[in-house]
């Protein structure tokens, strides 16, 4: 049985639409610890759904680092 917090939290394609964007931040706080990473890929659609997540993101007081398409590998 796992149970929470977590040290690894990896999420693809979680971020496509507002509705869910406070519950999935909220989702994450929940599941974390100080020391826990979360790994969220996704694929840009909408500009505003980002900006909304990442604020979703902050009101949980998560830290996020973003990292350029440019360095994907």
């Amino acid at each position: 049985h796992l149970s929470a917090p977590f040290d690894l939290i990896i999420g693809s394609d979680l971020v496509y639409s507002i509705d869910v964007l406070d519950l999935l931040a909220k989702s994450i706080h929940d599941l974390s610890s100080n020391t826990t990473r979360a790994i969220l890929a996704y694929e840009l659609r909408w500009k505003d759904v980002e900006k909304w997540f990442l604020e979703a993101l902050a009101q949980q007081n998560l830290h996020v680092r973003q990292i350029p398409h440019a360095e994907h590998d």
